[in-house]
């Protein structure tokens, strides 16, 4: 839309949901290979993900949702594992 706002973002007002489970570890190393980042797996070898759904309700740029997709990752340098 063009338009600026100050930081840091304010946001007063929120609910959250959070589903915490796992996924297939090849599709998620697949997402996860262009940042160089590997998945972090359980004992399964399944991929560890947390989904989250967000509805902001008072904004600095008023109300919207959000939908996150997060994953437990490493580095794959030999620093990081």
């Amino acid at each position: 839309t063009g338009d600026s706002y100050c930081e840091p973002f304010g946001v007063d007002k929120a609910q959250e949901l959070f589903i915490a489970g796992t996924a297939n570890s090849e599709v998620v190393e697949k997402a996860l290979r262009p940042l160089g980042m590997k998945p972090v797996l359980n004992s399964e070898g399944r991929a560890l993900v947390t989904l989250a759904l967000v509805q902001y309700t008072k904004s600095a740029v008023g109300p919207y949702n959000e939908f996150l997709i997060m994953y437990a990752a490493q580095g794959q340098n030999e620093n990081l594992g």
